[in-house]
């Protein structure tokens, strides 16, 4: 019987061991440093910590009830106890049996929470990883951007004067007035009439302008579809 005490008295501490690495990681997650770029907090931040809160309070809501559970059998088991031994008949006996077979159940009701917090554990643990490596991929995609934006005047023509074929005049007969004269490389590749200032995930091809990425369902340069965009503002 007194055995039975010991342990469920021994798995609140092995819960709320658990509560506190739980928290310590979750906290880590949130004081991750952020990115210079502010691609980071657009794309990943608010889906991160909308996760690892529901995965917090999944926690918590666990070890409140299992902590109820514990305590309230365990009560019941000492009442049992010491009615028992101030009897010292059989029914006493029988209750305390009966407490005692609800302490197993609360444990192996504990034993339970702990495999479902283990769970909770790991899974914050991968969506620590994931913002990290989500972070790497975002600074290297906004140092593509910026080695692009500091080549451009590099790429511009030497010349005023050279004229394009005769197509190429035709073509630009017309002026569009919402039209904004692009830098050369840097044309929208699905209306070349404005900048390109959207970049295209997964391909990370900056290939629209701000128009076309509406109605882009894939990218025009590698025709990889795509599942999601980047604004690009550059300065």
């Amino acid at each position: 019987m007194l055995s039975t005490g010991l342990c469920l008295d021994f798995d609140g501490r092995r819960l709320k061991k658990a509560q506190n690495q739980s928290n310590l990681l979750l906290s880590s997650s949130s004081s991750a440093s952020p990115s210079s770029s502010s691609i980071v907090s657009s794309l990943f931040s608010n889906e991160l910590a909308a996760q690892m809160a529901q995965q917090h309070d999944e926690i918590e809501r666990l070890l409140h009830a299992h902590g109820r559970s514990c305590g309230g059998v365990g009560g019941e088991a000492a009442e049992a106890l010491q009615g028992g031994g101030g009897r010292g008949g059989g029914g006493g006996g029988a209750a305390a049996a009966e407490k005692e077979a609800e302490a197993e159940r609360a444990a192996r009701r504990g034993a339970e929470l702990e495999e479902r917090l283990a769970r909770l554990r790991a899974e914050s643990t991968a969506w620590q990883a994931k913002a990290l490596a989500d972070q790497a991929e975002a600074a290297a995609l906004h140092a593509q951007l910026q080695r692009a934006a500091a080549a451009a005047p590099a790429e511009l023509p030497s010349g005023g004067g050279e004229c394009g074929d005769g197509a190429e005049d035709a073509e630009s007969a017309h002026v569009d007035p919402d039209r904004a004269e692009p830098e050369p490389g840097r044309a929208c590749r699905a209306c070349r009439l404005r900048p390109a200032s959207v970049v295209l995930l997964p391909c990370r091809h900056l290939c629209l302008c701000d128009a076309c990425d509406l109605a882009a369902s894939s990218c025009p340069l590698c025709l990889i579809g795509r599942t999601g965009s980047v604004h690009v503002c550059f300065s």
